[in-house]
């Protein structure tokens, strides 16, 4: 009953303080909270009856009351997210931002990060800024995720076992593994190359 009654009772400003909520945790972008907020809300036809209908005879009245509420939810969410922009509170480049910086932490490359913020909405020039970083600064960070995932490997191909400073692949099927990992994190393939190839 508690439940019913917290879901009849939705309003704008409830879903601004739960907007607020999920941006103390961490950015989001627009689409995203949007998603999340729409997730959040109860269903339509309990949002106007506080509970959902049990009798056939009551559809077409429900289904008429079902799209008025859909029209006032996504009002709410857009006047809720219109005015976080407006703000300063939500922000697509600062999420941008904040997500480059996790992937990188996590050792993913540019090719995985704009996926990621492609597939949350963010528009491509605000990836693009985001992602301003030289073919150096990826060659390094493909370097220190291959070391940090097979630095300590040895030789399964029957050599010596003895690696580089730079924990080199021992033979042409340890290259072709390692560079299937650094591809399956987002590295491009001449960072790749470039990353690999020297050793051979």
């Amino acid at each position: 009953m508690a439940r019913s009654t917290r879901q009849s009772e939705l309003t704008e400003a409830a879903l601004k303080e739960r907007a607020l909520r999920l941006l103390a945790t961490r950015e989001h972008s627009r689409f995203e909270l949007r998603r999340k907020l729409m997730r959040g809300t109860p269903s339509r036809s309990r949002l106007l009856r506080g509970r959902a209908p049990n009798k056939r005879s009551d559809s077409s009245a429900s289904d008429g009351a079902s799209s008025k509420s859909k029209s006032e939810i996504d009002a709410w969410v857009d006047a809720v997210i219109n005015d976080l922009v407006r703000h300063g509170l939500l922000s697509d480049e600062r999420f941008a931002e904040s997500f480059v910086r996790r992937g990188i932490d996590r050792g993913h490359g540019p090719l995985k990060i704009r996926a990621g913020l492609r597939s949350r909405a963010v528009a491509d020039d605000i990836i693009d800024d985001a992602l301003t970083f030289s073919d150096d600064f990826w060659l390094d960070r493909a370097r220190a995720a291959q070391t940090k995932r097979f630095g300590d490997d040895r030789d399964s191909g029957g050599g010596t076992g003895e690696h580089d400073a730079d924990h080199a692949p021992a033979n042409r099927s340890e290259w072709a593994r390692r560079a299937r990992f650094l591809a399956a994190r987002g590295f491009a393939s001449d960072i790749i190359y470039r990353t690999l190839t020297r050793m051979f």
